[in-house]
């Protein structure tokens, strides 16, 4: 999906619920490319969390709070309500995009050519940014592709071991429980 502003374009990999838009989502990941400075798109009511994909790295400006990804795999939560102005320090970038709309939150974890065992949680989405990754819950194995993702929504029980060759970005959602 192109922006609005013309500043990039953006992948969807995930939104939850299935089918929802960009004003009814209560969680989405997604992988953005930006190519020139100029606004983030604002979202009431959610928190996100960027991860520098690849890229020389982006500045974020919103009044007196700055937000700096100077790096592969640097990643940042901020508020999705500010008014915030991107500014790219040397040309294009990719970003991993995580937004969850406010009470449902969300963690990003980066396995960097490593073995990591990701807490339960009610949605798990793992993403190989970097070259290959596997997955494991309980006696099922998924293996992945740079670009892959998956999704599990498994009970509160049960951890994901996740293998990583490259990297791969593990974002965990929680939702308060139905009261």
């Amino acid at each position: 999906m192109e922006w609005r502003n013309g500043g990039g374009s953006t992948r969807e990999v995930f939104a939850w619920p299935p089918a929802s838009d960009l004003e009814t989502f209560d969680w989405r990941v997604s992988v953005a490319t930006i190519e020139r400075d100029g606004p983030f798109s604002q979202f009431a009511n959610v928190t996100r969390t960027a991860v520098l994909m690849d890229g020389a790295g982006v500045r974020l400006r919103s009044g007196a709070r700055m937000v700096e990804l100077l790096q592969p795999w640097a990643h940042a939560t901020f508020d999705g309500a500010a008014q915030w102005q991107c500014e790219l320090l040397e040309g294009l970038v990719h970003l991993f995009n995580v937004m969850a709309r406010r009470p449902v939150t969300a963690q990003v974890q980066v396995a960097l050519h490593a073995d990591v065992e990701a807490p339960a949680a009610r949605h798990c989405v793992v993403y190989a940014a970097h070259d290959t990754s596997s997955l494991r819950l309980g006696g099922e194995r998924c293996d992945l592709a740079e670009g892959d993702a998956c999704i599990v929504t498994s009970g509160p029980a049960m951890p994901l071991s996740v293998s990583a060759r490259g990297c791969a970005l593990i974002t965990r959602i929680a939702a308060p429980a139905a009261s």
